[in-house]
């Protein structure tokens, strides 16, 4: 049974570690993450094979924990992402969830007998691979609350870390590994009902709070957006204003360049032209496509592109009606050009720093696709990009937002040093 046991111990600290590496946001690439976990749950298993064989099995499953537990907390901080109290908080929540476990599979070993080594096994498989699974389930709503909220975690985890002592100090499993106190494990299953309905509890809560701000957060972001394109629109409106007025004036232009000719004065002619030209270049907006919002909100990017060295090449093919309010369609091209002219002009010197729009109306859906270089690592969760920078994403937001009130789709792909964007609504 001891051979049985030490495999069972040797399978926990494995998907104990590959637990923590799921619950940690970590800044890592995920399959350097993977190699980095599965490198460290070897390197744990190993050290529990010389503790059995330097102590006995009995020192291993009393006190190994005080072994592996500062190995993998050291190991896991210094690729995570958050630190302090929330990166106690994750670890804390790991070995909660592996006690109890641990706890309840040892008093069925001892309840069991020696007879049931294979079935012990497989139990400690199937448990903690469910908890792993549910790790991995839950990983992107967990890794946001704790990327999210930093103070109400200095409550939280002095509670949570008050349970696992509690848990520890109860354990029903006695210091010989064949006995098992009764009394202690009514303790224990009091307690851990008691743990996870506090989890429960706080990730109810902390979904609601996140939900409000997100859509709080959405909507801040969409009013600024829609107020930024409304003042483009008005600006380049002006500006289209001040063409019309030279083209009307037109014929007190004739009168005058007449003047300069019948007087032989070319030189006052011809300055009097390139003043012309030059004002009418400036305020005459080009023409993209049919749409008058879009058309003067990528002749603005034109000119924002062009102060950031970046080209800016629209195929822009969209009519005056379209499956989506004016309000959408600006919001949509705003986010997603600010976006593609920040990465652009970041790139390198020796990449061409170019952003490829192209947008057109097929069988009334709105295809939009939007083709930038990039300079650094994008890192997506869940086909998203994700920054962890204060202020960043909400353009992303404010885009998926809006495709799906649309019931549209999207997709992100980072490839090859080009950054790629599609809509379809």
């Amino acid at each position: 049974m001891q051979l049985g046991e030490l495999a069972a111990v040797v399978l926990q600290t494995f998907l104990m570690v590959l637990f923590v590496a799921v619950l940690t946001p970590l800044r890592l690439p995920e399959k350097r993450t993977a190699v980095i976990s599965l490198g460290l749950a070897l390197a744990l298993c190993a050290l529990a094979g010389f503790l059995f064989a330097w102590r006995g099995l009995v020192f291993l499953t009393t006190y190994g924990f005080l072994f592996v537990s500062p190995l993998l907390f050291i190991a896991f901080r210094l690729f995570s992402s958050v630190g302090g109290i929330r990166y106690l908080f994750v670890v804390l929540t790991a070995f909660l969830f592996h006690q109890m476990l641990s706890t309840l599979l040892s008093a069925f070993r001892i309840w069991a007998g020696g007879s049931f080594t294979m079935l012990y096994l497989l139990l400690n498989l199937l448990v903690f691979g469910l908890l792993l699974t549910g790790g991995i389930a839950i990983r992107r709503d967990f890794h946001k609350i704790v990327l999210a909220y930093r103070y109400e975690f200095i409550c939280l985890t002095p509670i949570f870390a008050l349970l696992l002592g509690m848990s520890l100090l109860f354990s029903p499993v006695g210091q010989e590994r064949g006995k098992l106190d009764p009394d202690l494990l009514l303790i224990t299953l009091g307690l851990d009902l008691l743990t996870i309905l506090f989890y429960l509890y706080v990730g109810v809560s902390f979904h609601s709070l996140g939900k409000l701000c997100d859509d709080t957060r959405e909507a801040t972001a969409l009013r600024l957006q829609m107020q930024e394109t409304q003042e483009h629109i008005a600006l380049l409106r002006t500006a289209q204003e001040r063409a019309a007025f030279y083209r009307h004036d037109l014929r007190h232009h004739v009168t005058l360049i007449r003047a300069f000719l019948d007087n032989g004065e070319t030189d006052q002619l011809r300055s009097y032209l390139d003043d012309i030209q030059t004002e009418l270049d400036g305020d005459t907006p080009e023409r993209f496509c049919q749409n008058e919002a879009a058309n003067l909100l990528l002749f603005s990017f034109m000119a924002k592109a062009a102060e950031a060295g970046v080209r800016l090449l629209a195929d822009a093919q969209i009519p005056h009606s379209l499956p989506i309010g004016t309000p959408a369609l600006c919001t949509l091209l705003s986010n997603a050009l600010e976006n593609a002219v920040s990465a652009a002009a970041k790139a390198g010197a020796d990449t061409e720093k170019a952003v490829h729009l192209t947008t057109r109306l097929e069988d009334g859906k709105l295809l939009l696709l939007v083709e930038n270089p990039y300079m650094g690592e994008v890192r997506l969760e869940n086909g998203l990009p994700r920054s962890n920078r204060p202020g960043h994403g909400l353009g992303i937001s404010s885009m998926e937002s809006i495709v799906k009130k649309y019931g549209g789709l999207s997709s992100y792909q980072a490839r090859d040093g080009r950054f790629t964007v599609r809509i379809v609504i």
